[in-house]
């Protein structure tokens, strides 16, 4: 009997080949043949992106002075089919573009970026200047965040014995230490209850760190996607995938305030228990954020139906 061989099909994906697959084409190129080209215009535009923010360090000012000097976002097709002008930058959007490797001459399949075929826009040097300064920017805030907030998880965080867990503080010349103490501690002893208390600042970066490693998940994404595109036809799954990776990206530069927002959200309960630290999602509230942030990505454009 003859024999049959199989040969593995070792062909890549196309945007492992760093081919443009599709999807709103980014500020600062165009499309022709499945392959991005430069947009002259646009392209200056995002060096002075990259430039005036390696200059000003906030993206705050940087969105004020793009707005005042009067630039405006990539002019897109609206579904009725008519091209609007682009909207006032807002800070999700510049966010968006400067972590966007896109811009290195890079395309991403899936969590992974791949060197593409289209020209890079910035070099390595601007890159890195950049996100050293978010970078440092990033650990000012949250420290700013866990001096300021009282407490972000208040009536979220329940401890082993079922119950809320009380924010409290302690001072110590002028530095405030936070905490979060179970019921059994607070109402009877220490000794009644495994748990006790915990730091804030240590909870807190687990839970955000946990927060943001549920968004990757592929099946939240599924299952989220199933449910969103109920409530709007028009949502893909990239959308959804974009979207729960955009809050990942901005999630330490948002204001305490916010953060406690997007917490109540989409987070039914936290259980911190001896054994470790269990996040209840709110399934509604992840469809909820998901449109909320497609709607932020599209400069809050509300588009006809």
């Amino acid at each position: 009997m003859p024999k049959t061989s199989f040969r593995k099909n070792s062909d890549s994906p196309p945007k492992q080949k760093g081919m443009w697959m599709g999807g709103h084409v980014p500020l600062g190129y165009d499309v022709a043949s499945r392959k991005l080209i430069p947009n002259e215009q646009e392209t200056d535009l995002v060096r002075r992106i990259f430039n005036r923010f390696i200059r000003l360090g906030s993206t705050t000012l940087l969105c004020k002075e793009l707005n005042e000097l009067g630039f405006r976002t990539k002019p897109r097709r609206n579904r009725d089919g008519r091209m609007n002008n682009g909207y006032p930058f807002n800070k999700t959007t510049i966010y968006k573009i400067l972590n966007n490797q896109l811009y290195l001459g890079k395309i991403r399949h899936v969590d992974k970026w791949y060197p593409g075929q289209h020209e890079a826009i910035v070099d390595q040097d601007m890159w890195d200047k950049v996100h050293a300064i978010m970078a440092t920017n990033r650990v000012e805030r949250a420290a700013d965040v866990r001096r300021q907030t009282p407490a972000p998880l208040k009536g979220l965080l329940f401890g082993p014995d079922g119950k809320a867990m009380t924010p409290t503080h302690t001072k110590r010349g002028d530095k405030k230490y936070r905490y979060y103490v179970t019921h059994t501690a607070q109402k009877r002893s220490h000794e009644e209850c495994p748990i006790r208390m915990v730091r804030a600042g240590d909870i807190e970066g687990i839970v955000f760190d946990q927060i943001k490693s549920i968004f990757k998940n592929p099946s939240l994404i599924i299952s989220t996607w199933s449910v969103a595109k109920t409530m709007d036809d028009g949502i893909t799954e990239n959308d959804v995938r974009d979207g729960l990776q955009n809050i990942e990206t901005i999630w330490d530069h948002l204001y305490h305030k916010e953060q406690t927002r997007l917490l109540q959200l989409f987070i039914e309960k936290i259980r911190v228990e001896p054994e470790g630290i269990h996040i209840d999602i709110r399934t509604n509230g992840i469809n909820s954020l998901v449109l909320d942030l497609k709607t932020a990505a599209l400069e809050t454009k509300k588009v006809s139906a």
